[in-house]
Parts: structure tokens; sequence; C-alpha cells
């Protein structure tokens, strides 16, 4: 199960994983700018779906895939948005969304890469 205690995605501060399929992720979480508890449910499909339709970053792709724990897949798309110089493209070393990511390898060959 992918989201850790604590890891934080947008406003949400996720508190315990509530269950899991192949394409989505249910998590119990804060939501920092309400202060109150709600139940996030990830959808990759639905995502995917919407960037059929209208340009989304691979960014918002990364932080879904890291989310659920797919970390390999969330580096792809990270380089993906290196790559393509995204604009909203915030420091790995401090942008919370990545916090379960940092551990991995993959993460400082990233950072190097990005150089920041």
């Amino acid at each position: 199960m992918a989201s850790t205690t604590g890891t934080r995605f947008d406003r949400y501060e996720m508190l315990a994983p509530l269950g899991a399929g192949g394409m989505a992720q249910v998590s119990l979480a804060r939501d920092m700018r309400l202060s109150r508890t709600v139940v996030l449910k990830f959808l990759l499909a639905e995502l995917q779906t919407i960037a059929q339709q209208k340009y989304l970053p691979a960014y918002k792709f990364a932080i879904v895939y890291a989310s659920l724990g797919d970390h390999t897949q969330a580096f792809q798309e990270l380089r993906k948005s290196y790559q393509a110089r995204a604009a909203r493209r915030p420091s790995r070393q401090v942008d919370p969304c990545h916090d379960n990511l940092r551990a991995d390898p993959c993460c400082a060959d990233l950072v190097r890469a990005v150089g920041r």
C-alpha cells in the first residue's frame, strides 16, 4: 500500500491507507486547508481520460503514481516533466508530494539532472 503516514499530496496529508486495487487507492487524509479529516480516492484511469481531452503535465501523473507506490512509473513521469521543461516543476528536494520517493536511488539521479 502506497500512501505512507505523513506523505503530502497537494493540500492533503495522508494519515492511513484504507485500501487499494489495480487502478486506485483510497486513503484517510487530513485536509490542511479546511482542517478536517477526509477520504481520498486516487483514480489513475480518470486522470488518463482527462489527459486525452486536455493537456495535463507529466508532473501530475508523477504525484499519483508516487501516491500509489509505483516509484518506477513516478520517476518516468518526473523525467518526462523535466524533459518537457514543465513550468510547474518544483524542486524535488522540498516538494512534500515527493517525500515517499526521496529514499529511492532514482531520486538522487533526477535531482542531479534537474540541477536542484
